[in-house]
């Protein structure tokens, strides 16, 4: 009975270690993800109820679609996966697709099948990183502004459970420094930044993921969790058996530990592009609303739901 309370406890404790982890390396991804997923499902739904989805298509679709693409398909390179097939942009009104990558792996690569996840979210992670560069050469003065928005991301990214009110404020500063910078009245005179309006419309418009993408996303985390609950399970063995003093120099490398500071000023600017990308979306959402909306009001005297039906 004592070995099994051990035993209990062992996995316990290596269990909480490994969702600390995955929370700290993965948790924006997963909260900013669904959000930017969210909004860009709503706004496409504003779209489709209104006019209907050729006006999507024809508005957003050329831009947004090939970057979504491109988003899963650098992932298959870099996972080593194998692309059978892309279509950048070709709307088909026969099954509503509009592009896709075809790709195939070896389900026994463990390389491969990691990449499963960050295939699946691919359009989320190059869809903000899309927004950042439009920002950076299109908006004048931004990448000041997009340091500061940094910090804040850092102290999001890095944050403990207990401190879930700096968290918020945090993110409170980011958003408003963001709007303040983007509502500066000099920029309404420059065509540059009303070409950015554009393109990081056309490119939040189509952050949502497939039921497809989520369930590769899905089956690649899973793997990604089992190996990190492992390789904790290693560094737990070698900590109760005292063979730590031993081997310490060399267990450390299996660590995840060992990584987190670096881990985290990668995670601090993620934060930082996807709070970006989280306000550009919730803009384009708001507007398109609003303008369609109108327009819905006029012709068929309803008011849009972009939230669900």
């Amino acid at each position: 009975m004592e070995f099994l309370d051990k035993l209990l406890e062992f996995f316990k404790t290596v269990a909480l270690i490994t969702v600390s982890q995955l929370i700290s390396v993965f948790g924006v991804l997963f909260i900013f993800g669904l959000i930017l997923f969210f909004l860009a499902r709503s706004t496409r739904r504003v779209y489709v109820k209104s006019a209907g989805s050729a006006l999507d298509i024809a508005i957003t679709g050329w831009i947004g679609t090939p970057v979504h693409e491109i988003g899963h398909a650098i992932f298959c390179l870099i996972f080593l996966h194998k692309i059978k097939k892309i279509k950048l942009f070709d709307p088909d009104s026969r099954d509503g697709t509009i592009g896709y990558v075809i790709h195939s792996y070896n389900s026994k690569n463990l390389w491969h099948r990691i990449g499963n996840f960050f295939i699946g979210v691919g359009p989320v992670i190059f869809g903000s990183l899309t927004l950042y560069a439009a920002m950076f050469y299109l908006v004048p003065g931004m990448k000041g502004i997009f340091t500061e928005i940094e910090k804040h991301g850092m102290a999001i990214s890095s944050m403990e459970f207990s401190n879930w009110q700096l968290a918020y404020h945090s993110l409170l500063n980011s958003i408003s420094i963001t709007l303040k910078a983007l509502s500066n009245p000099a920029n309404f005179i420059e065509w540059r930044f009303w070409l950015f309006i554009y393109i990081s419309m056309s490119v939040a418009s189509h952050m949502e993921l497939s039921p497809s993408d989520l369930k590769s996303a899905l089956g690649g985390f899973l793997i990604i969790m089992l190996i990190i609950f492992i390789l904790n399970s290693i560094i737990q063995i070698i900590a109760v058996t005292g063979l730590a003093q031993y081997v310490s120099e060399f267990s450390k490398y299996f660590s995840l530990q060992t990584y987190m500071e670096r881990i985290g000023k990668v995670t601090g600017i993620a934060t930082a592009l996807f709070i970006f990308a989280m306000v550009i979306s919730a803009a384009n959402l708001l507007v398109s609303w609003l303008l369609l909306s109108i327009y819905t009001l006029i012709r068929k005297r309803e008011i849009i739901n972009p939230f669900w039906g």
